[in-house]
């Protein structure tokens, strides 16, 4: 039957699809690569981190900004591992038989396509940060931001929003129809994908780019990447986010140790040694577990804090996507075009 084969090969191609043949370098890896790697953004990086929240605590912005270099750095190690390991299998395909041709010119036996790869092979490696002419497009300072900041820049990315917080992400790669695949390599992780909806290419995408980080300064994890929402979340609720309280019902809670700390030596003093007050600050506290607080980045109230903090760091982790993927086909063309009419 024509019509049972055909549907046993789409089920097997899609089995196929869906085998984890190579799993990402995670950001972590990039921990001991990081400093050399990132150099040349991460001034611009901390930069944008500030510009978008000017009362940050400068050692988050800086751990944010470090953080979005980082992954700068990591999707282009990814690239060019992969590019790598390309070159380095067609290499093995064909060996090299120097020969001389009729014209008298050396003749290296391997096609076109080869060479090619052998040559990008070489000039692409996996600690580097060479920018390419596609790459120089977001150079500047000013030209680094994605559509999410700048509307200067023609987007047609799909678009969810929070209020004043949008999340935007690069399309699916398209088809030669246009149409978004629903079987295809994913431009950041390099591995095979099957994504049917915008949803899910956009969780995907997000939890590629790791946007979890603490947002305190005072943080001993410094530049650790939780692994989801929740984590992170309930780490800064029972690490940062706390109440501390004395057994008395009718006295205040305090949002601080040190408010707490003062009230006990002065209503309290007269019943407790200054040792155990000083011992009370771990006892007598509280981690809550309210939605309701202040944004450590803008400083606002929001009733549902860990959606809107979550939304903002997701924001950071996409600032780290090559503007031009932002862009639409014809976008780049003229974004080149203007590159190269420059250069003469």
């Amino acid at each position: 039957e024509p019509t049972s084969a055909m549907e046993l090969v789409d089920f097997i191609i899609n089995c196929l699809w869906k085998l984890p043949i190579r799993r990402p370098a995670p950001l972590d890896r990039m921990k001991e690569r990081a400093t050399a790697e990132t150099s040349y953004y991460q001034p611009f990086d901390i930069m944008h981190v500030k510009n978008k929240f000017p009362s940050i605590d400068e050692r988050v912005a800086m751990r944010l900004g470090r953080m979005i270099s980082r992954r700068r750095q990591l999707l282009r190690y990814r690239k060019t591992h992969i590019d790598s390991l390309q070159g380095k299998h067609l290499q093995t395909r064909r060996p090299v038989i120097e020969t001389k041709s009729d014209q008298g010119h050396e003749d290296t036996g391997i096609a076109p396509s080869f060479v090619t790869s052998t040559h990008h092979m070489q000039d692409t490696k996996a600690t580097t940060l060479k920018l390419d002419a596609h790459q120089q497009i977001s150079a500047g300072p000013s030209d680094l931001y994605t559509p999410s900041v700048s509307s200067s820049i023609s987007s047609t990315s799909s678009q969810q929003s929070d209020g004043d917080i949008p999340i935007i992400v690069p399309n699916r790669p398209k088809g030669d129809t246009e149409d978004a695949l629903n079987q295809f390599t994913c431009l950041y992780c390099l591995t095979a994908q099957s994504i049917q909806t915008e949803r899910r290419w956009k969780k995907h995408v997000l939890d590629d780019l790791q946007p979890y980080v603490c947002t305190y300064s005072e943080c001993s994890l410094n530049d650790y990447v939780f692994e989801n929402q929740d984590e992170w979340f309930q780490h800064e609720a029972q690490s940062h986010r706390s109440k501390w309280f004395c057994n008395v019902d009718t006295h205040e809670q305090f949002d601080n140790a040190s408010d707490f700390l003062e009230h006990m030596k002065v209503l309290h003093e007269n019943v407790l040694r200054r040792d155990q007050i000083s011992s009370l600050q771990r006892i007598c506290r509280v981690p809550t577990r309210s939605q309701f607080g202040v944004c450590p980045l803008c400083e606002k109230t929001s009733k549902k804090l860990k959606t809107h903090l979550a939304r903002h760091l997701k924001q950071l982790a996409l600032f780290a996507i090559p503007q031009t993927d932002y862009m639409s086909e014809s976008d780049t063309e003229d974004a080149k075009s203007d590159i190269a009419h420059r250069s003469h």
